[in-house]
């Protein structure tokens, strides 16, 4: 019992110092460039309404996905936070997502943690909202485990929680994290 509770302090010790590290960068972030960056297909996204949860690109039968939206993104948390791990399976994000600033419900719970592969395909996710003060495991992610989480940048993300909280992942227990950027 206390390795466990000594890798989640250490674990939680790691994703605060990081946070902390990010806040004075945040500060010189220039609003006039939000999705204007050479190269950047921001422009051509749709925010998301913050209510439309897309799961048809869903099938058992699959073991890789490609998903492109934001209502396929919340599908996404939809379908982990109602007991689907997708152990095994990789999840690739096909094209920016913008959230719109809408409230977002983090992929997985500790009940219910994602424990696949998401591979960012070095695409951004932008305008991430998450203001739930009561509560743990809270980021784009909320609970990961034995999964790996690779490859895209956050941009513009504001999370608020109560214990294990972070931009990219609220509890990144066991999950592998590589090339991921967080700006804004």
């Amino acid at each position: 019992m206390l390795k466990k509770t000594t890798k989640r302090f250490i674990s939680t010790v790691m994703i605060i110092t990081m946070v902390t590290l990010m806040i004075p960068f945040a500060a010189f972030a220039d609003e006039t460039t939000r999705g204007g960056n050479a190269g950047s297909n921001t422009d051509s996204t749709t925010a998301w309404d913050g209510t439309t949860a897309e799961t048809t690109w869903y099938d058992t039968n699959s073991n890789s996905y490609t998903i492109s939206t934001a209502a396929q993104l919340a599908g996404l948390a939809q379908l982990v936070n109602g007991g689907n791990t997708f152990n095994g399976k990789t999840i690739i994000l096909g094209a920016d997502i913008d959230l719109g600033g809408q409230e977002w419900t983090p992929i997985g719970t500790s009940g219910k943690p994602f424990s696949g592969t998401f591979d960012g395909n070095k695409k951004t996710i932008s305008n991430l909202a998450i203001n739930k003060p009561s509560k743990n495991d809270v980021g784009l992610f909320g609970y990961t485990t034995s999964g790996e989480i690779k490859d895209f940048t956050l941009n513009n993300a504001s999370v608020t929680g109560y214990l294990d909280v972070g931009a990219i992942a609220g509890t990144p227990y066991t999950s592998k994290y590589t090339n991921i950027n967080v700006t804004g």
